[in-house]
C-alpha cells in the first residue's frame, strides 16, 4: 500500500530530497501552482533534470492564494484523477515551498488524498533543519 508524504523544500537540500525519494520509492509531486521559487535549485526545469520521470507537477493541487496566504486548492478532483495512477503503485511525496506543514496548504492536499484513497500521511523535514528553529516560517511563502 502506498503512503502519502509531504514536505517543504526550505527544509532541506536537493540533495536530501533526492536521497528521500530514492529510499521511499516514491514520487516527488510538485503541488505548487507555479513551480518558480526565488532559488534556482527548486525551480521546475532544474527538478525535471535532477528527478527526471520521478517528477511531477501537480497545478491542480496548488493553492490559487498563495499570494494573499489563504488556503484554496485550485482543483481538488482535478488532482486526484493526475495523482490517482501514480498512488496506486507508489508512495508520494507532496512538495511546497513552506517549512511547517501545519500552515501550508500541502497539508490540506494530503488530508483530501489520505481521505479519498484511504492512506497514511507522513510529514518530512531535512536533517540538516530542526523544525523548532523555523517555526516561525510557518505562513504561507511567496514564490515571488
Amino acid at each position: 500500500m502506498s503512503k502519502i508524504y509531504t514536505i517543504g523544500y526550505t527544509s532541506t537540500t536537493p540533495e536530501e530530497l533526492i536521497n528521500l525519494v530514492n529510499s521511499l520509492e516514491a514520487k516527488l509531486v510538485d503541488i505548487r501552482i507555479n513551480p518558480y521559487s526565488k532559488d534556482y535549485r527548486w525551480i521546475q526545469t532544474n527538478l525535471k533534470q535532477l528527478f527526471a520521470d520521478k517528477y511531477l507537477h501537480i497545478k491542480e493541487f496548488g493553492n490559487e492564494n498563495y499570494k494573499i496566504g489563504s488556503i484554496k486548492v485550485a482543483n481538488p478532483q482535478g488532482g486526484i484523477l493526475k495523482i490517482e495512477p501514480i498512488i496506486k503503485v507508489r508512495p508520494v511525496i507532496l512538495l511546497c515551498a513552506c517549512y511547517n506543514h501545519e500552515k501550508c496548504h500541502r497539508n490540506q492536499v494530503a488530508s483530501i488524498l489520505c481521505d479519498f484513497f484511504k492512506l497514511e500521511i507522513e510529514h518530512l523535514y531535512g536533517k540538516q533543519n530542526s523544525k523548532s528553529s523555523q517555526d516561525k516560517l510557518g505562513e504561507q511563502l511567496s514564490l515571488f
